[in-house]
């Protein structure tokens, strides 16, 4: 008998309420498999090994950018959904030939496809489409909506099945923290400030195509973005590398005011980058360590 749906997401706060907004719109907790950039390819490869397409109604990859990662020939079929605001995905649509592509500029994911289907509109309560505004307004980095910030920190502080948790807990969208969650909320801001006065910091200025950008650079395993926004909010900041010696990911931010592409910038000096204009991600290699060289302390 054949399966309805499959879900292919990110494991970020977009990826997830994009997971749970399909859900809602498909009227069914759909079976799932979370992916990121780095290991995406082998994530659908494994998948694929014990799945056909063809047995499924529909399979939806959601905020990620498949078009990169020699999946095309496999997973371009027409009952295959995509739905992905990355500038990278967005200059290779027109590879697909078959499977249904919501590829455009949007500030997240999960708003991207509540625009795309109408039927949302009507069906959700208000407590699903403040879920959906919270984790637009955390992806774009507007911080306009109460609470995103600490919905994102919510959800990287939970340990062990961290989708599982999540989308259990906000199931039916968001009515405000429980007594636990608001603990480990004040928890998590502990450890930042701990986290944050251990920082060391490194600077350098380079020059790309005319411009020259005042860079920073940093180490930490915890906190990642906070991080980032630390350094950007207290220095002459144009962009912030964060490199987590344990992941072996470099994260990538900018100034609001900065014109520098870092989806392009994050692939020139990193392996298996990706991401959008605002915030990217690579893994650490030899071409960034040899970038990295350039940097000096800072007193």
């Amino acid at each position: 008998m054949s399966r309805k749906y499959h879900i292919f997401t990110d494991i970020d706060l977009d990826g997830i309420c994009s997971y749970l907004t399909c859900s809602w719109m498909l009227n069914e907790y759909c079976s799932y498999t979370t992916c990121r950039v780095n290991d995406l390819k082998e994530k659908v490869t494994q998948w694929l090994d014990r799945n056909k397409l063809e047995d499924y109604e529909a399979v939806y990859f959601l905020d990620l950018d498949v078009s990169s990662h020699d999946l095309l020939e496999q997973i371009d079929k027409d009952n295959v959904h995509i739905y992905d605001h990355h500038d990278t995905h967005i200059a290779n649509i027109d590879k697909y030939k078959n499977a249904h592509i919501s590829v455009e500029q949007a500030t997240s994911t999960c708003r991207l496809l509540y625009n795309k289907n109408e039927s949302l509109t009507k069906s959700l309560n208000q407590n699903q489409k403040l879920l959906i505004l919270m984790a637009d307004d955390y992806d774009s980095y507007k911080f306009n909506v109460p609470n995103s910030y600490e919905l994102n920190v919510l959800l990287w502080s939970l340990t062990g099945d961290r989708f599982g948790k999540f989308t259990d807990m906000f199931k039916d969208g968001f009515v405000g923290f429980n007594q636990q969650q608001q603990n480990i909320i004040n928890l998590y801001a502990n450890k930042l400030n701990r986290v944050l006065g251990q920082l060391e910091v490194y600077n350098a200025a380079i020059p790309i195509k005319g411009e020259t950008y005042n860079m920073y650079s940093t180490f930490a395993s915890e906190c990642i973005n906070d991080v980032a926004d630390h350094i950007l909010s207290n220095y002459k900041c144009d962009v912030v590398m964060v490199v987590n010696p344990k992941s072996r990911k470099v994260s990538f931010r900018k100034d609001k005011k900065c014109e520098l592409d870092l989806s392009l910038f994050s692939q020139s000096v990193c392996d298996e980058a990706g991401g959008h204009k605002f915030a990217s991600g690579g893994m650490l290699c030899d071409k960034y360590m040899n970038f990295s060289k350039l940097f000096n302390p800072i007193a």
